[in-house]
């Protein structure tokens, strides 16, 4: 005998908890299996204290309800400011223009951020030389710190100028992946 939802008058196919796709979503989604998009009071706003934004799911607002999802956090506590990105604070030297392209020779790599900016970024776990490179070149230093690794990332311009400085210290199989990923590189090349 299949089971069926639990809910009276369903007929529908048990999914999980005893409720069919239908109301196990309603449950997901608006904390009751029972409450539909039609029955629901739109003037209703944050349970978060402090939060006086509109309802959205599961009585979150959406900035809310996204910082739950992503990281079960306490909610009660201040959101994060968004971090900005580093300038450098010094101009470098050769020596150290020749370590950073070995570095990024090992460990870096080139690509489009939000399909619309070059993005370079070195990954590692020793930190001193991420935050060397930010002092040299600027750019943004993250990483996880229940996952012991780290990322430098610099994008746009400066990007661009990092990657036209360690250009000629390359390897040619780094050379092709950086035009591969950045074609108006070897116009620039080319011309200069």
């Amino acid at each position: 005998m299949e089971k069926v939802c639990v809910i009276d008058g369903c007929r529908d196919k048990n999914l999980a908890r005893g409720w069919c796709t239908k109301h196990y979503q309603r449950w997901y989604k608006r904390g009751d299996p029972l409450k539909t998009l039609t029955n629901m009071d739109h003037g209703e706003t944050c349970a978060v204290k402090g939060c006086d934004k509109a309802f959205y799911v599961r009585n979150m607002c959406r900035q809310h309800y996204d910082r739950y999802k992503r990281n079960r956090v306490n909610l009660e506590a201040p959101f994060r400011p968004r971090r900005k990105a580093a300038t450098s604070q010094c101009s470098p030297a050769m020596a150290e223009i020749y370590w950073a392209a070995g570095i990024f020779e090992g460990e870096g790599h080139v690509d489009w951020y939000h399909s619309q900016s070059t993005r370079l970024v070195v990954t590692q776990k020793d930190t001193w030389v991420l935050h060397k490179l930010q002092y040299l070149f600027g750019g943004l230093v993250y990483g996880r710190p229940d996952r012991y690794i780290s990322r430098w990332s610099i994008t746009g311009p400066r990007a661009q100028g990092f990657v036209m400085t360690i250009y000629s210290l390359l390897s040619p199989r780094r050379q092709s992946q950086v035009i591969r990923a950045l074609p108006w590189l070897h116009k620039e090349l080319k011309t200069a």
